[in-house]
């Protein structure tokens, strides 16, 4: 629940007049209102960042004084949480002289100080939605026209709304160390990252989502599904910081933020590997439990042993590989699986990566045949498990569970891109006490797969 609908950054001791005005005719319209001033009212029960952080709409006066040093981190503040920023342009009534509106101190050409500020916030990443309201003001506070700023509130009202709610819990859980018990689940995941699904799909201006809402419903939705995630990440060390287009942001990042901004959840050696642990089992792991293996394409990720390692297990399990295109690399100096996958081209790119059309095209491949790829991983790790626990009966499957993966196996069968692998099968048949699958052209074991792609991948290194 919010604190505020609206709260109203005055600037300069001279704007009060008109906060007060607006506060009392948003409060008549049924909109809890507030604003901040300077300074602080002593005993407030809640601080400046409390009141925007729990706050949906932030007004902020865009006249040309001097804004107080109190004004001035509060927009900056509420830039970087990505709130909904109305930019109030006070004008007189016609013929009516109001002593809510002063004529500009300098040159009438002056711009308002605190479009200066969101400004430089946007340079530095932010992501404000900002709005500019003309707001025709009376000689008295009823004299208020509202009707454009409220008509403004309620585009995309509950999408705003759910930012807020989701800012407070994602700011709580940083709070509290990033503690798996304020993670979320159930219906609430669900509702999250139909948000960023939809944030996602949604052409500016919008609601954008902070890097922190990013990474929480994302862990969230790794916590739920654990140990699937939808994409392993992979890319040489060497590549960690080439910038995306001129900004600081560097490409690599760039990709993640994509990711978690569509909802997708990922594991990033950067990040989810723990240095003292084994490297190759990590790595073989994540590759085991990842829906999609994104490989970003390089001179120097064609020479990395941790990327080549993942690519040729993904390859033996008969993963979707995505390869994305950061520098031009000659086809014939590709592994033969590579040459012939339709490639993400970045090159050139420039952030934010979601506006483009390779961003664009990323998510889409990962969103195509997604159920398809879940399926196929939930199994795989099924029977691997199955297989590690030297194919026990309790490492079956439930009943329930068994008739949903035998309607899909005979599907999968099909597919002329990713079909099952042997121990898939070999698994599902151990259920229904046949034989085990004696197709043609099936290798004689379960790993006889993995060491022909090895021997592939070894041609090819040699070369």
């Amino acid at each position: 629940m919010s604190l505020y609908d609206a709260l109203i950054i005055v600037g300069h001791v001279e704007d009060q007049l008109l906060a007060d005005d607006l506060v009392r005719g948003l409060a008549d319209l049924g909109y809890r209102a507030g604003s901040v001033i300077d300074p602080h009212p002593a005993g407030a029960s809640t601080s400046l960042q409390e009141d925007l952080i729990a706050t949906d709409n932030i007004l902020v006066l865009a006249t040309t004084r001097d804004l107080s040093a109190r004004a001035s981190q509060a927009i900056r503040q509420a830039a970087a949480y990505h709130k909904r920023l109305f930019l109030i342009h006070p004008i007189e009534s016609p013929g009516e002289p109001t002593r809510a509106v002063h004529p500009p101190q300098g040159p009438s050409s002056a711009r308002p100080p605190a479009l200066d500020l969101i400004q430089q916030a946007q340079a530095m990443g932010a992501e404000p939605w900002c709005v500019s309201i003309h707001l025709r003001v009376g000689p008295r506070g009823t004299d208020l026209d509202l009707r454009e700023l409220v008509a403004a509130f309620q585009h995309q009202q509950s999408q705003v709304h759910l930012h807020t709610q989701l800012l407070v819990q994602a700011l709580s859980w940083q709070s509290h160390q990033r503690s798996s018990a304020d993670l979320l689940t159930g219906a609430n995941l669900d509702q999250a990252l139909q948000w960023l699904v939809a944030g996602s799909e949604t052409s500016p201006p919008r609601c954008s989502p902070t890097p922190l809402q990013c990474e929480w419903i994302a862990a969230s939705a790794r916590q739920a599904d654990y140990p699937r995630v939808q994409v392993m990440l992979a890319y040489a060390d060497e590549d960690k910081t080439l910038p995306l287009g001129s900004e600081g942001t560097s490409i690599i990042d760039g990709i993640r933020q994509l990711l978690l901004r569509s909802g997708v959840t990922l594991w990033d050696r950067q990040f989810d590997y723990q240095p003292g642990d084994d490297l190759e089992a990590a790595i073989s792991r994540a590759t085991e439990a990842c829906d999609n293996y994104v490989i970003v394409l390089s001179p120097q990720a064609m020479q990395n042993a941790s990327c080549l390692q993942g690519l040729l297990f993904a390859l033996s399990m008969n993963k979707r590989i995505v390869p994305v295109l950061l520098n031009t690399v000659e086809t014939q100096s590709l592994p033969d699986p590579l040459q012939t996958l339709a490639w993400v081209d970045l090159r050139g790119a420039k952030p934010p990566l979601g506006e483009s059309a390779a961003g664009r095209q990323l998510v889409q491949t990962l969103r195509h045949e997604a159920d398809y790829h879940r399926t196929h991983t939930q199994l795989l790790l099924a029977a691997l498990n199955w297989e590690r626990q030297q194919r026990h009966p309790d490492s079956l499957l439930p009943k329930a569970d068994l008739a949903f993966y035998q309607r899909w196996l005979t599907t999968a069968r099909q597919h002329p891109h990713y079909p099952p692998i042997y121990l898939q099968e070999l698994f599902i048949s151990q259920h229904r006490h046949q034989a085990s699958p004696t197709r043609r052209d099936w290798p004689k074991s379960p790993w006889q797969g993995m060491t022909q792609v090895t021997a592939s991948l070894h041609q090819w290194l040699s070369r």
